[in-house]
């Protein structure tokens, strides 16, 4: 009997070299602590945007520079939710062409991102930046506020992604509606912050907070 379970305990033992009758391996869980995939189609549509231009000019903290702002956008996009899943590490760096976007919501549950994007500023003082021809991407993850130009130069060097194209810029445009012809930063911010409670409904509570009340 003994030698006959040694022989019936080596022949499962082959088994088991061989790879049959092995468990499935587990699945990994989402770890917070790592950096999120890089899909190269994060960002899906271009659902609205609106220029805006402001009185006081602010600070981009986006950016290593801190250039003054006094024009840009407001977006709205639909994006991949599991690209934008907030993580205890370093998150890749949303660009539009050779500028930093800055993120007003999570997006991680509904799918949708507002963003604030700076722009040069022409005479008029409305943004000269051309959204059909800058395409709209995350890049490496880093913290947006040490990236610099020549960050954003190699970044938007590398993507493959393309622009969105004319036609759907300006249906973005007409779906954002007039010009923001805004005193500051904070009337820039209300007025995403009605896009987020529009267009997020579960980040209710986040545009509800933006949207309070400021003491000048």
């Amino acid at each position: 009997m003994k030698i006959l379970w040694s022989l019936s305990a080596l022949a499962f033992a082959s088994v088991a070299v061989l790879g049959m009758g092995r468990a499935p391996a587990p699945v990994p869980l989402l770890d917070p602590s790592r950096p999120a995939p890089l899909p190269p189609d994060a960002v899906w549509d271009l659902l609205a945007a609106r220029p805006f231009r402001v009185a006081e000019p602010f600070t981009d903290w986006w950016r290593k520079e801190h250039g003054n702002v006094r024009a840009g956008h407001i977006l709205v996009l639909a994006v991949d939710p599991e690209a934008f899943v907030p993580r205890q590490t370093l998150e890749p760096v949303l660009q539009v062409g050779l500028q930093t976007a800055e993120r007003m919501n999570d997006a991680h549950r509904d799918g949708i991102l507002v963003v604030l994007v700076p722009s040069p500023a022409g005479p008029d003082g409305w943004p000269t930046r051309d959204l059909a021809s800058d395409p709209i991407f995350l890049g490496s993850p880093a913290l947006p506020e040490e990236v610099d130009a020549a960050h954003l130069e190699a970044e938007l060097a590398r993507t493959r992604v393309l622009p969105f194209g004319r036609a759907r810029v300006e249906a973005a445009l007409r779906n954002g509606g007039a010009a923001l012809d805004a005193r500051d930063r904070v009337d820039v911010v209300q007025a995403a912050a009605r896009w987020i409670a529009a267009y997020a409904p579960s980040e209710a509570g986040r545009a509800a907070s933006l949207l309070v009340p400021y003491k000048r």
